[in-house]
């Protein structure tokens, strides 16, 4: 009887196992970190840290290893619900960054692999900009979730000529797997890809990689002083990655800007593969001021014939082919500081989130509705800060009408988004009506300190962003649309792996789910067969040599 493998369904809503343990979403015991790339002079990455969080009551052992470093390189530590763990890693170009000019080669010793006894959150966040710190950069990693087989990217739109030549947007791959082979198509023949001389000449091309390798594809933006094809600007947004075997992409700019002056920042993600976007998605303003462009939101087509429709209008804004990208203007926001977004086919979405003006924006991967995202955030560990810096903190919240919220922060203990108060200088906007989607609501949280946790009796979909100075960053911690944790509790011979005859196999969290259906593998038949139908439990027989559950989540019942 095995123990040890799993088997994921393509539907978002069924999943099935072959005894082990599966966390899907961003609280996950396993996460990529693929390498970021940067130009230098004001984009340089500074101070660079990883935050590692966990809900668990009891400590966690969590291991960083560098990849493509010996083993004994490794950093070993343990967290828990009251106690993240602050990494510092290298500053500059180290371990995370690679610089634009090594590019489009692949790099067997860059970014990390994070494993833990039980699930965490991991996030990156850094400083960058030389000595004056004035662009900040954060992600959080998408745990298993990550690994995926086709992508499309995203980042800044760069609509104007920029401030300097370090204005940089990549989309960086880690495979998981030896013999990958990797194609990025739907790509301007006209792009420039660092650091060649040369435009690519055509509009796809293939690499192979090996487990642990990756390869960085990066296209500056031209200025004066080092010209480059106008294509460059956003010649990376919508350009498809699809791989053989699963793979880790993030995507982003550093430097970059959605707005239509020369401020700049960093924005940069991890996103998922086309099997775990969807067709709607609401924004969360951050806090512009002076002008428009700095939260523009961005939808990428993975389909042709891809229509989009803004805050509920019945005309498609615009129909796009895949690959094609729409930017939708800050003006778009209601007066209640969102917008709603819908598509006819799934599609990608991304969000400059800035405070003041365009030199202080990050970019968010933005999850899409799925009544699936049910899970809390516990927690944003020190959200007021990257590293020893002070930062403004910030939450977002998208939430159905009818859930009730609560949240604690370093001076609020589980206090309802209903309190008519909050300590420590919170302040909360809303609940804001979201027009176009009557049965969800938005809220910001700014003012908040220390580790944060919020909960939810329904979906959740949270982000942070932090901000000091013209440094802004953030990205979500929860709302993306995969299976929920499942943990098989049977009784294992730790001396073969193997689940013994008579064990009990079942699954830890019975109530995610509306109905089960378990199936064994029949030895002599070679076939599958039913051997458990709604229930959360079964006795393992010799009879079969592996077995396999079936969860499925009815949307119309939550």
């Amino acid at each position: 009887l095995k123990c040890t493998m799993f088997r994921y369904f393509s539907n978002p809503l069924v999943f099935a196992l072959l005894f082990g343990v599966l966390a899907y979403g961003q609280l996950s015991k396993v996460h990529y970190i693929p390498p970021l790339s940067a130009v230098g002079g004001n984009s340089v990455p500074n101070e660079q840290f990883m935050y590692i969080s966990t809900p668990s009551s009891s400590m966690v052992t969590v291991t960083i290893q560098p990849i493509g470093q010996p083993l004994a390189s490794a950093v070993v530590s343990q967290v828990s619900g009251t106690s993240p763990w602050v990494y510092k890693l290298a500053t500059s170009f180290g371990q995370l960054f690679v610089p634009s000019s090594n590019t489009g080669t692949i790099t067997t010793d860059k970014g990390y692999l994070v494993e833990a006894s039980e699930d965490v959150f991991t996030a990156i966040r850094y400083q960058a900009g030389g000595g004056g710190r004035a662009q900040a950069g954060a992600f959080v990693s998408k745990g298993l979730a990550a690994l995926g087989k086709e992508f499309r990217a995203g980042g800044f739109t760069n609509p104007v000529a920029p401030a300097d030549s370090n204005y940089l947007t990549f989309a960086s791959v880690l495979a998981t797997e030896n013999n990958t082979e990797i194609t990025f198509s739907d790509l301007d023949s006209n792009i420039q890809i660092e650091p060649s001389a040369s435009s690519l000449g055509s509009t796809s091309f293939t690499i192979n990689l090996n487990k642990n390798e990756s390869y960085i594809v990066a296209l500056r933006v031209s200025d004066v002083s080092e010209p480059r094809p106008t294509e460059n600007s956003d010649g990376l947004i919508g350009a498809r990655i699809q791989s053989t075997k699963d793979i880790v992409v993030n995507v982003g700019s550093a430097n970059g800007t959605m707005g239509g002056t020369t401020g700049r920042d960093h924005g940069v993600d991890q996103i998922v593969g086309v099997d775990k976007i969807g067709k709607e998605y609401i924004f969360v303003q951050g806090e512009p001021s002076g002008g428009s462009d700095w939260d523009n939101a961005i939808i990428v087509a993975s389909v042709d014939g891809t229509d989009v429709f803004i805050n509920g209008n019945a005309t498609a804004s615009a129909t796009l082919n895949a690959g094609e990208y729409l930017e939708i203007d800050d003006a778009e926001y209601t007066v209640n500081e969102n917008l709603h977004v819908r598509t006819s086919k799934d599609s990608y979405a991304f969000q400059g989130i800035s405070y003041g003006g365009n030199a202080n924006q990050g970019m968010f991967f933005v999850p899409p509705l799925s009544c699936t995202s049910t899970n809390d955030v516990d927690n944003v560990p020190n959200i007021s800060e990257i590293g020893g810096a002070a930062f403004n903190g910030y939450v977002t919240v998208v939430a159905q009408v009818s859930d009730t919220i609560v949240f604690s922060d370093q001076d609020n203990t589980n206090i309802g988004f209903t309190s008519p108060t909050f300590s420590g200088g919170v302040v909360l906007n809303g609940p804001s009506t979201v027009t176009g989607q009557p049965n969800y609501v938005t809220y910001k949280l700014s003012g908040l300190d220390g580790n944060v946790s919020v909960f939810s009796s329904g979906e959740l979909y949270l982000s942070f962003f932090n901000q000091n100075g013209s440094a802004t960053s953030g990205s979500f911690y929860s709302g993306f649309p995969n299976p929920p944790l499942v943990e098989i509790d049977a009784f294992i011979d730790p001396t073969i792996g193997n689940c013994s005859s008579n064990s009990i196999l079942g699954i830890a969290n019975a109530s995610t789910f509306d109905s089960f259906q378990w199936k064994g593998y029949h030895i002599v038949l070679e076939m599958w067969m039913n051997v458990g139908t709604g229930v959360s439990t079964i006795t393992a027989s010799n009879v079969y040599s592996k077995y396999y559950v079936e969860g499925t989540i009815s949307c119309a019942s939550k």
